[in-house]
Parts: structure tokens; C-alpha cells; sequence
């Protein structure tokens, strides 16, 4: 596989309940609280993300379990409905912000962002290569200061087998129509020129390169 372009930052969001009266998601395993939430579909990305989480804070799914949490493995379509039919506290999802359905669960519910411990955030990023990321405040109604996260980057890639000619056009049309595509949803503003070809963990394909050099973006 390789690269074709960097769309837009994916960070980790934890959305709980106000009304549980925590703040961090270390204070519910400090405190070994038992929580329902939902974590991801199994092997999904959010999924998988979650369980380097928890590896981090030196814990594991079957602790949580053991003390009295429920971990269900649903995508947010369900989450969101759980969510309001109080089935769960919480959720812990990878996506670009603002995502609709959170922002949609906000209008009738009393929500928070925890808060994840910086030596937790800096070794997510160290280990696993994500990135620090800020959640601004006005992402989400229900915010009233800006969040520290981490970030992994939403990204659009193609086999190597992809004919040159045929990603350098698909390149060149994303970069031609970045204003149009920013307005198909609030992740999308978050594209920029700049951003495009990045630093990608994957290598460029050729195409998507040859385009960037043609137009300066990289040397």
C-alpha cells in the first residue's frame, strides 16, 4: 500500500455522562469504577486503539470486567443509541471531529470529554506513533475548554499496483477541489495544502509524489 493524500486528524475521543461525576478516564481505573461503555467493533481501529490504551495504564479488558465494567464492541450507530437510552455511560471512539453523532447525542444529554493523563498521551505517541493533539472547545456545545488527546491521521491510500497515471489524476483532482470538499462535512475543513502529502507513516505513491513535486508541495 502506499499514500495518496493526508485528509484529516482522527483523534481519540472518551465522551461520558456528566452526570457520573468523573473527569479522567484514570480515575475510573484508580478507583476501579465500574463503567458500561462502548469500545470499538473487535479489530476495528477504535478497538485496537483502545486496547494500546488500557496497555498503557498497565490494564487490561478482563481487569475492567472483573470489576464491574461492561465493554460492549459496537460501531457508533448503536453507540450513539445506547448512549441515549443510558445502556452506557461512555464511549471511546477514533474519528474526526466534530463527529455527527456525538454532536447530535449533545443536544439532549449533559456530556464531558475525560481527560487523559499527559504521561498516558506522551507514551501513546512515543509507542504506538501517534500524535499530540488539541480538541478545540468549540468543537461541541458541551465543551468549555480545550482537550489534550492523541491523533491518528484519517488517510487516503492505494495499492502500488494502482497505475501511476491514475493516482497522480485522483491527486491532482483532490487538491484542485479542496474548497468543494470541505464543505461535504466538518472533518474535511480540517484539510489544508499544507497537510496533503504530510509526513506519512506509509510511503508516497508514485503518482500522489510526482504530483506534489510538480506543484512544490515537496521537494
Amino acid at each position: 500500500i502506499s499514500t495518496v493524500a493526508i485528509l484529516y486528524p482522527s483523534p481519540a475521543q472518551l465522551v461520558f455522562n456528566k452526570k457520573l461525576g468523573i473527569t479522567s478516564f484514570g480515575e475510573i481505573i484508580e478507583n476501579k469504577i465500574p463503567v458500561n461503555m462502548t469500545v470499538g467493533s473487535i479489530n476495528g481501529s477504535t478497538h485496537t486503539t483502545f486496547l494500546k490504551l488500557l496497555q498503557e495504564y498497565g490494564i487490561t479488558t478482563d481487569d475492567m470486567i472483573d470489576w464491574g465494567c461492561k465493554l460492549y464492541n459496537k460501531g457508533f450507530g448503536d453507540t450513539g443509541e445506547m448512549f441515549a437510552d443510558e445502556v452506557i455511560d461512555g464511549f471511546f471512539i477514533v474519528a474526526g471531529e466534530p463527529t455527527v453523532f456525538v454532536t447530535q447525542l449533545s443536544v439532549n444529554n449533559d456530556m464531558l470529554f475525560l481527560e487523559i493523563d499527559q504521561s498516558i498521551l506522551d507514551a501513546m505517541c512515543e509507542n504506538y506513533g501517534y500524535s499530540q493533539y488539541i480538541i478545540d472547545d468549540d468543537t461541541y456545545t458541551f465543551m468549555d475548554e480545550d482537550t489534550k488527546s492523541f491523533n491518528s491521521n484519517t488517510m487516503l491510500l492505494a495499492s502500488l499496483e494502482t497505475p501511476e497515471d491514475t493516482v497522480y489524476k485522483i491527486t491532482k483532482s483532490i487538491y484542485e477541489n479542496l474548497d468543494y470538499i470541505k464543505t461535504l462535512h466538518a472533518s474535511f475543513e480540517k484539510i489544508t495544502v499544507e497537510t496533503l502529502a504530510g509526513t506519512p507513516g506509509v510511503p508516497l505513491h508514485p503518482g500522489a509524489e510526482r504530483y506534489y513535486k510538480e506543484i512544490g508541495l515537496i521537494d
